[in-house]
């Protein structure tokens, strides 16, 4: 890693040397994969709870490079704890937000981020984050229901407990 440059100043069988050097650089050399995100958190949602809202916002923080630059971010959203994005979606260095795509109701969505210097170099590991728990799926009321009490509907009781069954 590092920044280099080539010199070369000739010389002849005679021992006359050029009077400067030819210089030819800088050379840029980054073989260090870029620091991964550190955090990542959401104003939308809130981990292993469930919400009727199927898109989720997250925002993450801490990537850095200190050759090449942060490149890329390649994510992914999907019900797997420990999914490695690959560079099917990515998003630029300077994002930093992301909305998920409408999610179908299910338990266990996760949000998955690497980070991809300038050049190419992955970070090692992947930020996971989540579970979040979509249900946009509004409950059912019941087929039937019926008193087991001393009542009866539209009538008059002394009986202060009803007892309902559905």
């Amino acid at each position: 890693d590092g920044t280099y440059y080539f010199h070369i100043r000739t010389v002849d069988e005679a021992g006359n040397w050029a009077s400067t050097a030819a210089h030819l650089g800088p050379f840029f050399i980054d073989l260090t994969p870029p620091g991964g995100v550190l955090g990542v958190s959401s104003s939308t949602h809130t981990t292993g709870k469930w919400s009727n809202l199927n898109t989720v916002a997250v925002q993450w923080w801490g990537a850095a490079d200190s050759g090449s630059g942060v490149g890329i971010f390649a994510y992914a959203w999907d019900r797997a704890p420990d999914t490695v994005p690959d560079a099917t979606s990515t998003v630029g260095s300077a994002v930093s937000t992301l909305t998920s795509p409408a999610l179908p109701d299910a338990a266990g969505w996760y949000f998955h981020i690497r980070v991809r210097d300038g050049i190419g170099n992955w970070n090692d590991t992947a930020f996971h984050f989540g579970p979040f728990d979509i249900d946009t799926t509004p409950p059912s009321n019941p087929d039937s229901y019926s008193v087991l009490s001393r009542h009866a509907v539209n009538a008059w009781s002394p009986d202060r407990l009803v007892k309902v069954a559905w």
